[in-house]
């Protein structure tokens, strides 16, 4: 009886060990898991800034750009880009 029971407690110890050991690899890869994610979102921080920056500059350009067609210069030299386009299709 004695025996079955120190069988028992050996099987109870190598089922503990063994639980043991699959906590600790679960733990190291929610840690990686973990990790990664942050470098994850840090990354994504850095995007959307690059985004606003980008943002910006298109309206900066765009806001630029209409300047430009509604300057007198841009009106009166019109007519020169239409017979420019219609001279270049003909050729």
């Amino acid at each position: 009886m004695l025996l079955e029971h120190l069988y028992w407690v050996q099987g109870e110890m190598e089922e503990n060990k063994d639980l043991y050991l699959e906590v600790k690899e679960r733990s190291l890869t929610i840690s990686e898991i973990e990790k990664k994610i942050s470098e994850i979102k840090k990354e994504n921080m850095q995007l959307k800034k690059t985004l606003s920056q980008a943002n910006r500059e298109l309206s900066r350009a765009k806001a630029k750009i209409e300047q430009i067609r509604k300057s007198t210069s841009w009106r009166l030299t019109g007519p020169i880009r239409v017979i420019k386009r219609f001279l270049s299709r003909q050729q």
